[in-house]
């Protein structure tokens, strides 16, 4: 099945050469529904005040998914997308076609944002004007359009909004200021926080990494450090010192920590759940975290997901490599077992070996959930990579409309995370 897998892999590559692997901040909205708010769009400002864009847009997809026909969730979604403009323009075009719904300050404020992203008609993906952000001078043709708001005293909540709208534009025109001191202990603390409490991977929150560092060279704790920045994942399209660091300090959700606790403590990912799948070609495989070697578990769509195809090509020829670095491999699939042993059987007639490692079946998707490898939002199963630890804990993880496909990244980073954490 390696080489039947291999055969399909230069289709698979054609189309994997044309997008992004993995997890991409830019362009993907997070799959996770937030819990219930009385106001999605403005706990999503608060997000984008934060400088946290990835999370803002969980709040506004919260708010299409909630009322798809209303424009503030599209626009939200334009507004914490800047970093992909042609996305940017595609929701700010959502926005702009519902106007006719929203009262007059905010239709001021949605017509103002559909000038300033070039979205007044439907966006054109051969259009070259959404290959780079607009303009300067675009930017301050915006914050003085938002300034003209119409001063009637009706819809006070909305013109509110607006003003807010206004202020944020005004300090991402002016840039982040510069976290030091007590400001990064704060803000290290804040993000330390929500990764721990979201389950989430470190590197999401922006400039985490970073400001930790800042944070413990003000306490004066730098090889102790040292020693707990090892322990933080990383990510290539997460870069440590990308954009402005997410101040979280003062969100009303977060704990704060003392001093102590963060130069004391050290990160952990979650602990990852139980489970028992049959396996494609016959028998089952029972995975219980804490009492295994360390395992890299892989979700995939099956195999009629060229993408997939892709995945597996990458990953079999270093399935030894992991082995020898003492990790296990598990793939997951949403094929049932008629489907696996159909492909394996398409390989030995053409006289191809099989995959070197488990292809498990779990096509009601109950594990997919369980795992977090599921799009709340459309209900669908997503392609996801773990690697969990000896001890059960899940020290990195990749989950994405697309595969992780950067392999050699991959097995560097989790033999580099194993060595981490067992040095501690």
């Amino acid at each position: 099945m390696a080489r039947f897998v291999r055969m399909l892999a230069p289709l698979a590559a054609l189309v994997a050469a044309s997008v992004a692997h993995g997890q991409d901040p830019a362009l993907e909205h997070p799959h996770r529904r937030p819990a219930p708010d009385p106001d999605p769009f403005d706990r999503g400002l608060d997000r984008l005040e934060q400088g946290f864009h990835w999370e803002a847009r969980r709040y506004f997809r919260e708010l299409v998914t909630l009322d798809p026909q209303m424009p503030l969730g599209h626009l939200g979604l334009a507004l914490a997308s800047r970093e992909a403009p042609r996305l940017a323009a595609k929701h700010a075009y959502f926005s702009f076609y519902r106007r006719e719904r929203a009262t007059p300050p905010l239709r001021t404020a949605i017509e103002a944002y559909a000038r300033y992203f070039g979205a007044e008609a439907r966006p054109d993906d051969a259009d070259p004007r959404h290959d780079v952000a607009p303009s300067t001078p675009a930017h301050r043709a915006l914050i003085a359009a938002l300034e003209r708001m119409p001063a009637e005293p009706k819809h006070r909540r909305e013109r509110a909004l607006v003003r807010r709208l206004t202020a944020l534009e005004r300090d991402r025109k002016r840039g982040p200021a510069p976290l030091t001191g007590e400001a990064a202990v704060r803000a290290a603390n804040a993000g330390f926080d929500f990764s721990i409490r979201e389950g989430a991977m470190p590197f999401v929150v922006p400039g985490l990494s970073q400001t930790l560092r800042d944070a413990y060279q003000h306490l004066g704790a730098d090889a102790d450090g040292e020693n707990a920045l090892a322990l933080l994942p990383r990510h290539p399209r997460f870069p440590a010192d990308r954009g402005a660091v997410a101040n979280l300090a003062g969100d009303r959700d977060v704990q704060m920590r003392s001093k102590d606790s963060l130069v004391s403590e050290r990160w952990l990912g979650p602990r990852a759940t139980p489970f028992d799948l049959p396996r494609g070609l016959g028998g089952r495989r029972a995975f219980k975290p804490g009492r295994a070697l360390p395992t890299l578990v892989v979700f995939f769509l099956g195999f009629g997901c060229v993408h997939c195809v892709a995945q597996l090509g990458e990953l079999d020829p270093k399935a030894y490599a992991f082995r020898a670095a003492g990790i296990n491999v598990i793939t997951i699939g949403t094929d049932d077992a008629n489907n696996v042993k159909a492909a394996h059987q398409a390989a030995l007639e053409n006289g191809i070996d099989p995959l070197h490692f488990d292809v498990l079946c779990d096509p009601a998707g109950d594990v997919f959930r369980q795992w977090g490898a599921w799009d709340q939002f459309d209900d669908e199963a997503l392609h996801a990579t773990f690697l969990v630890d000896g001890n059960g804990h899940i020290l990195w993880q990749d989950i994405s409309t697309l595969p992780f496909l950067d392999t050699d990244f991959l097995l560097e980073e989790c033999t580099r995370l194993l060595a981490a954490h067992r040095a501690e």
